[in-house]
């Protein structure tokens, strides 16, 4: 028996769209009503019905009021491939000519509420330098900029090297003291080990892993002992990991006194406190010369130090864990001090 003596076609209005199927597509088998590419017609109903959601968008502002901005989401909207299937072939097999089906929301991944929850502060660490010279507060300016508003996307690690780049006169670093070989000098790009030592502690209380950190050779005064993350071209980098499960945003400000950097994210677990020990106390010596070009300039004093940094973690007020972080020798400097000649 032809098709003909009881269906001219067979309809399915899906959205409203009516999608028309007729003989010779539409036949009769040994299984009873059927149509040729029933795959293929269903894919294309589903693929006509798609109407895709748009997720929650978050734009970092780090030099602004308002740091966060953000976009709502948008739900979309597709046909349940299973269902038309099921529809399809029941209307089939039970005689009926036609079938009504509408698409069903589609949930947007990521939500507006999903991405308030990411904009925390999670902490912040000050260091100061008022009295730096003119050159180390441009370098200390310049590294800056390169760093904030960086964004370090969940299992991503984050280096200091890479984002600052190279440190040269080309690139708008100038001359400033620097530790090197144990003493003081100039070299350009003096400063930025405090932009590297002001980020390596914030990320320490924002509960970030530290993957490489180096001290320097000497103490620093801008940080405690055990604390500070000395960087160099190409030897020595600051890297931080963000295990934190969602990405994390840094702001920094400085004003040529002060130098912050804030970690924005998801709300840690744990509060976290620094903690520095001095283990030992390295006195250094001093000794008078006398001048004999009159350009010498006094080496001052500085004692050297074995001490150990700690990372506090609390829960509430708690204290949970003192999680010994590093052990640390700095060298003595030795003081010189030129006078005149009798």
């Amino acid at each position: 028996m032809g098709v003909n003596a009881y269906f001219q076609s067979f309809t399915i209005y899906a959205d409203g769209r009516a999608y028309k199927i007729y003989p010779p597509q539409l036949y009769y088998g040994l299984n009873g009503l059927d149509f040729l590419d029933k795959e293929g017609v269903i894919d294309r109903i589903v693929a006509d019905s798609l109407i895709k959601p748009k997720d929650a968008t978050i734009t970092f502002n780090p030099n602004e009021e308002k740091l966060f901005s953000f976009t709502v989401e948008e739900s979309g909207r597709v046909i349940n491939r299973d269902k038309l299937l099921a529809k399809i072939e029941y209307a089939l097999l039970s005689g009926k000519n036609e079938i009504f089906i509408k698409s069903e929301p589609i949930n947007a991944l990521t939500t507006l509420s999903k991405l308030k929850k990411q904009t925390n502060l999670r902490a912040e660490y000050t260091t100061l330098y008022p009295y730096s010279s003119q050159e180390r507060k441009n370098n200390i300016a310049l590294a800056v900029s390169f760093i904030n508003g960086c964004v370090i996307n969940d299992g991503e690690v984050f280096s200091f090297n890479q984002r600052v780049g190279l440190r040269s006169e080309e690139r708008g670093f100038l001359p400033a003291k620097v530790i090197l070989e144990g003493k003081f000098a100039d070299g350009v790009g003096g400063g930025v080990c405090q932009v590297s030592t002001t980020l390596y502690n914030a990320a320490l209380l924002a509960g970030l892993s530290i993957e490489e950190c180096h001290r320097h050779s000497l103490r620093v005064d801008y940080v405690p002992p055990s604390f500070d993350a000395m960087v160099s071209d190409y030897v020595s980098d600051l890297k931080i990991k963000n295990d934190s499960g969602a990405p994390v945003y840094i702001r920094a400000l400085c004003d040529g006194e002060r130098l912050t950097f804030q970690i924005y994210g998801l709300s840690p677990a744990y509060r976290y406190e620094l903690y520095s020990e001095v283990i030992e106390v390295k006195e250094a010596k001093s000794e008078i010369l006398p001048k004999i070009s009159g350009e010498e300039k006094d080496i001052h004093p500085k004692n050297g130090l074995i001490s150990e940094g700690y990372l506090c973690v609390y829960e509430g007020e708690k204290l949970i864990e003192k999680r010994k972080i590093r052990r640390d020798e700095y060298n003595a400097l030795d003081g010189v001090f030129y006078v005149e000649k009798q």
